[in-house]
């Protein structure tokens, strides 16, 4: 499902769409229900594959082949690093803020950066199809 979102609307657009999915999820857990839990679940689910497969098929498609694997290392800790920050951020935060204020931040934070993406989809071009049939040999 990713990969085809990301041949029909490109990388920033497919990025844009599993991010803006993930900070929509996050609304689902405001109320402490079972079955809104449930749902934002499958949202976060069906979003995080979106937004990581936009976002690692850009940095390998404009990335020259030599130098793939430091982009790939820089790219894992400018996004392992703060993600580990927010772990410590988000346990200090829980003590002191109602955990309903902290998903509302997170949920504004990610469809923000989905409406940033969003705007700037124009940049990257959509892959275009490619025919796999085989023409036959005259005979």
């Amino acid at each position: 499902m990713a990969a085809r979102l990301v041949r029909a609307s490109g990388e920033l657009a497919a990025t844009a769409v599993g991010i803006g999915l993930m900070g929509f999820s996050l609304v689902f857990f405001f109320y402490p229900l079972l079955a809104l839990g449930l749902i934002g679940s499958v949202l976060l689910g069906l979003g995080i594959p979106i937004g990581l497969v936009g976002a690692n098929t850009l940095m390998q498609r404009v990335t020259p082949l030599p130098v793939i694997s430091r982009v790939s290392a820089a790219a894992d800790m400018v996004i392992g690093t703060p993600q580990a920050l927010s772990i410590a951020g988000g346990a200090a935060l829980v003590a002191v803020l109602d955990y309903r204020l902290i998903f509302a931040i997170m949920a504004v934070g990610m469809l923000a950066s989905a409406v940033y993406m969003w705007s700037g989809r124009g940049l990257t071009a959509v892959v275009a199809q490619e025919s796999t049939a085989v023409e036959p040999s005259p005979v």
